[in-house]
């Protein structure tokens, strides 16, 4: 019947949260602007350790150039950077690969494993938030002095929203999935009688 028919469509709920996933790691993760100080750099900062600094000034005229760099004066921090991403990506990637045969398979998204998976990416990206709070405290950042609190100065941008609206996703298809088993549970007892 309807509901039957409308959960088997519950596995797009993981699938494009995979997707925004991975997509997130296209956008930064922080930026910083200060529109008090012209001629002051802005920031923008990725999750894998990608820095773009937009320079402008006034002579005259209005003008601004965009550098791009990999932070490596912090080794530390963009090792961890790559770490997470990678892990992060590996698991929004199997998100996807199995909402996909799910899908394929008509069957019901009941895996457990979808809100694990989701868990372990707030996790990893919660952890990876805390570490970059903690590490450029400690020891500043680019031509920040220590005793700089990163995400006081800096604002969160797609890259941290996307995951986790990405990684909410699959946990609200399973949320949803075992709503409806639930309340519409004697369908699936005369779907298996016929």
């Amino acid at each position: 019947m309807d509901a039957i028919r409308v959960m088997k469509y519950f596995f797009a709920f993981p699938y494009v949260g995979g997707i925004l996933v991975v997509a997130s790691f296209f956008f930064p993760v922080a930026s910083f602007f200060d529109p008090n100080w012209f001629g002051d750099p802005s920031y923008s900062y990725w999750m894998w350790g990608l820095l773009g600094t937009v320079n402008w000034n006034f002579h005259g005229t209005w003008y601004w150039w965009t550098e791009y760099s990999f932070i490596q004066n912090i080794i530390p921090i963009f090792v961890f950077g790559l770490f997470c991403c990678a892990f992060i990506i590996f698991l929004a990637i199997k998100i996807v690969l199995k909402a996909r045969k799910i899908g394929i398979e008509e069957k019901f998204l009941d895996d457990i494993r979808f809100p694990i998976y989701s868990g372990v990416i707030f996790a990893i990206t919660l952890i990876w938030m805390s570490v970059i709070e903690i590490y450029f405290s400690i020891y500043g950042f680019v031509d920040y002095t220590p005793v700089f609190s990163f995400w006081g100065q800096f604002n969160v941008q797609f890259g941290i929203s996307g995951i986790f609206l990405g990684a909410s996703l699959p946990i609200i298809g399973f949320v949803l999935t075992k709503i409806y088993y639930k309340r519409y549970d004697y369908l699936f007892y005369e779907e298996e009688e016929e």
